[in-house]
């Protein structure tokens, strides 16, 4: 792989995070395949370009080798490891040029060029997570993930990275190594910023004094921030009303891998959402 041209362009910090990934990587292959290897992956079928139709299949064509290593890796995935993970399947990721466009499912990576569509099996392993402060203004800092990528009979580096600040923060960013797509970098597409919440009844709203209007928007600006993956939310259908204050206490389900609950409180007497903290 050449990832040294991506590789000398970061911050220290970085490069030495890197490098433990890498090293966590080259022992867990190593291990795997019984010999010295670096960076080599498994045996997986060389994929080709197809159409969207042709894709279909593709995706029914996991060998019950990857099919058995998808799952075991899946079910090991840490509470970091889920957070990439879904970072991952809840965007749609596009190159600089906008030529390239992929996407994630549990099993499989999409990347489209034009009218042809690729759809490859993948693995990820040896996560690495890190929040790194930045020396010169620690108000600043970098949420990095990184995993190995095994795809094509190939093991590639990936980092998905986002840039918080005091004003709020950047779009993640997503790194792959040399050759793994068509390019390197890509960012989120504009289009998947799509947010909506369902299963609000009237019988809620008239709880929340109407406001579920109000409740929506507040709900989007704290996912923004906490939940930057989200896309939808449910809620939960649960209600605790206190009659002395007039407070009413509910949840909303998000549609992570992990189905996280963010709890809502509304108060009478404010007239206002307070999301994050139960009550």
């Amino acid at each position: 792989m050449k990832l040294l041209e991506d590789f000398k362009h970061l911050p220290v910090k970085q490069q030495k995070s890197l490098i433990t990934s890498l090293a966590i990587v080259a022992f867990l292959i190593a291990v795997s395949c019984g010999a010295n290897v670096v960076l080599s992956a498994y045996n997986t079928p060389q994929a080709t370009q197809v159409t969207q139709e042709q894709s279909d299949t593709a995706e029914q064509a996991i060998s019950p080798e990857i099919a058995a290593r998808q799952q075991q890796a899946q079910a090991r995935y840490t509470k970091d490891e889920k957070e990439f993970v879904d970072i991952l399947e809840h965007n749609t990721w596009v190159d600089g040029n906008e030529k390239s466009v992929i996407s994630f499912s549990d099993t499989i990576i999409k990347e489209q060029i034009s009218q042809n569509i690729k759809s490859r099996p993948y693995v990820l392993s040896a996560f690495n997570f890190n929040r790194v402060v930045d020396s010169n203004n620690p108000s600043f800092f970098t949420v990095m993930y990184t995993a190995a990528l095994e795809m094509d009979s190939q093991t590639y580096l990936m980092q998905v990275s986002r840039r918080y600040a005091q004003n709020g923060y950047e779009k993640w960013q997503m790194h792959v190594g040399q050759s793994a797509f068509s390019s390197t970098r890509y960012m989120p597409s504009k289009n998947s910023g799509t947010f909506e919440v369902k299963g609000i009844t009237p019988e809620f709203d008239k709880l929340v004094g109407g406001k579920t209007a109000q409740l929506k928007d507040t709900l989007h600006a704290f996912c923004e921030t906490y939940y930057p993956t989200a896309s939808e939310l449910t809620w939960s259908g649960q209600v605790r009303a206190d009659y002395k204050t007039g407070d009413v206490s509910t949840e909303f389900i998000v549609n992570n891998y992990s189905h996280s609950r963010i709890p809502v409180v509304y108060s009478s007497q404010k007239q206002a959402f307070e999301v994050g903290k139960s009550k």
